[in-house]
């Protein structure tokens, strides 16, 4: 209820009183009796000696009363109103403040959901990178995997084509105890039987076949190579065997075999470029154990052996890996290990 008509009634309601109150006034001389009626006794004199009130006074007192009553009551009714306006106010602020509150709350609710949905977003993103890159990481291992396989083939290939190269060129210059030397240290890189042998990347049929070929003919002039066969049983096909020099029964005799096999050691390494750790088994071979240099010079070995060591012995002194004095002491030296000679 708004204001103006309750200013409107309270002032209406005072006006009619007021009014009211005039007219009272106004007809209390006319209408009151000059005596009181007949059959009516006076009032009894006062017992204090006072006169008794007369009626207009009691009127009056009843008026103003009235009065009090009135505006009381109008006081009362005003002060509902306005309490009745002020709940009104209260509860209208209230209910915009709620419907203020509750568009916050799903303006924030909103704001979570599309944050939420920004979210499941993301990890679905960083779920299929992770997927894609588990898939990469799985396919760089496998091609890993296939790359090492293929560079420890390839690395037996050249070993395997190194040492048949030595084995016949040792075997046409009939140094068959060089030959042996190569049939002890390389038979796991042919002979699938060999303990050794780590079964990856045999070699082809031709190749084992001309190896086994060489090395029958080594077992037979080198009187020194023994082959050794371990079995469960007569026919077992799952057999193992090795190749070994008997040293104490060769015709050679142990210093000869002592030095035929550091020979070969210096000669590997050359073989794949591995020029210092030639330089440094070459070193050992001159200055270690003096037989092995006297062998040389025994006639044990065949003169194209001979001149192989000493042909790497000069290579490797022209690219500064070693220096040769007067009394002949090879001593180890820096160099440029990638030129030699």
């Amino acid at each position: 209820m708004s204001e103006k008509p309750q200013e409107d009634l309270l002032e209406s309601i005072i006006s009619k009183s007021v009014a009211q109150q005039e007219e009272a006034r106004r007809a209390a001389p006319e209408d009151a009796p000059a005596s009181p009626p007949e059959d009516q006794a006076p009032p009894p004199p006062p017992e204090d000696g006072k006169e008794a009130p007369s009626p207009n006074k009691r009127t009056a007192v009843y008026r103003y009363l009235l009065v009090l009553f009135g505006a009381a009551f109008i006081l009362l009714l005003l002060a509902y109103f306005i309490q009745q306006r002020s709940s009104e106010t209260a509860i209208s602020d209230l209910r915009d403040s709620m419907n203020l509150s509750r568009a916050e709350l799903m303006e924030e609710i909103d704001g979570l959901r599309e944050e939420n949905e920004q979210h499941k977003a993301t990890i679905q993103e960083l779920e299929e990178a992770e997927k894609a890159a588990t898939d990469l990481r799985d396919a760089l291992q496998q091609e890993f995997i296939a790359l090492d396989d293929r560079h420890i083939e390839t690395s037996l290939n050249l070993y395997r084509a190194t040492a048949l190269s030595f084995l016949d060129r040792f075997c046409a210059g009939e140094d068959w105890l060089m030959a042996a030397c190569v049939v002890e240290d390389c038979d796991k890189l042919f002979n699938r039987h060999d303990p050794k042998n780590t079964g990856i990347g045999l070699p082809p049929a031709a190749v084992e076949e001309w190896y086994f070929r060489l090395r029958e003919q080594t077992l037979d002039e080198a009187g020194s190579l023994v082959v050794e066969q371990f079995r469960n049983e007569p026919e077992d096909e799952n057999y193992t065997e090795q190749v070994y020099i008997l040293a104490e029964h060769s015709r050679y005799g142990p210093e000869a075999v002592a030095a035929a096999r550091k020979l070969w050691i210096i000669l590997e390494p050359y073989s794949y470029r591995d020029y210092p750790a030639a330089a440094i088994e070459l070193e050992k071979f001159c200055n270690s154990d003096p037989q092995c240099q006297g062998m040389l010079e025994s006639g044990a070995f065949q003169p194209d052996t001979v001149e192989l060591f000493q042909q790497i012995k000069d290579e490797l002194k022209q690219s500064g890996l070693i220096a040769e004095d007067e009394d002949g002491t090879i001593k180890l030296t820096s160099g440029d290990a990638d030129n030699p000679g």
